[in-house]
């Protein structure tokens, strides 16, 4: 077995010196959300990865209860995606004051494009995930836009919109009696996770309630795995 060190691994997303094991590394915000391995997290950073922009839109308005939602939800995904020994690594950004005007409260289509198009964190192959208040847009409770084909490496400048907008407005503890879920997740979470989903394997959905890929579901196959590393913001083993 390799041996997987800590400072090793968080070289391998920028964190040099002195650093906190939780906000640097794990890049929880709040504290902690749950007990967890800092050695599987130490372990996926030695292995393929993928980049994630978590970006809170109005973020002068979120509360302190949204801080722990999101803590919460960066662990949920990894758990998902720790299926297929994937990890995940976030880096965290705001847009606030007058650029979040008009973006706060997202009831439609062109606006959730918008946003996208006008607001892009660093990182081609990184996946912007950005956070709103209040997302109504028909039924939908996540919206995500990319390349039909999860290996184009297409810029974000020439793609014009290409990330995952999920509205705070359906944070909750958990989904309620599903009794396809093996693991209790954030509602938050799952959505975040599924529409991330749509960036590594593709716009279609699965027929399996069971699947990531369909509204409830958590879990992700063999041939799941392998079309997830091959995307192009899948960071490979190194």
């Amino acid at each position: 077995m390799p041996s997987h060190s800590l400072r090793d691994a968080a070289r391998r997303i920028g964190v040099e010196g002195g650093f906190s094991v939780v906000q640097d590394f794990l890049r929880f915000l709040h504290g902690v959300p749950d007990q967890i391995s800092v050695g599987t997290h130490i372990r996926h950073m030695h292995g393929p990865f993928v980049n994630l922009n978590l970006i809170r839109v109005a973020s002068d308005h979120f509360t302190g209860t949204d801080i722990a939602n999101l803590d919460t939800v960066i662990q949920d995904i990894r758990d998902i995606y720790a299926q297929v020994s994937l990890g995940a690594n976030v880096e965290h950004f705001v847009i606030d004051g007058a650029d979040a005007e008009g973006f706060r409260v997202l009831t439609k289509q062109s606006r959730v494009n918008k946003l996208m198009k006008t607001f892009r964190g660093p990182g081609d192959r990184t996946i912007d995930v950005f956070f709103v208040l209040v997302l109504e847009v028909g039924n939908a409770i996540g919206q995500a836009a990319g390349p039909d084909s999860p290996t184009e490496c297409k810029d974000k400048d020439k793609h014009g919109r290409r990330g995952v907008v999920v509205g705070m407005n359906f944070a909750g503890s958990g989904l309620g009696p599903q009794p396809q879920l093996k693991i209790a997740r954030s509602l938050l979470g799952l959505v975040a996770a599924h529409e991330i989903g749509h960036l590594l394997l593709g716009p279609d959905h699965s027929s399996d309630p069971d699947n990531l890929m369909r509204a409830g579901g958590e879990e992700l196959t063999d041939s799941q795995r392998e079309t997830i590393h091959a995307s192009c913001a899948v960071r490979d083993h190194q």
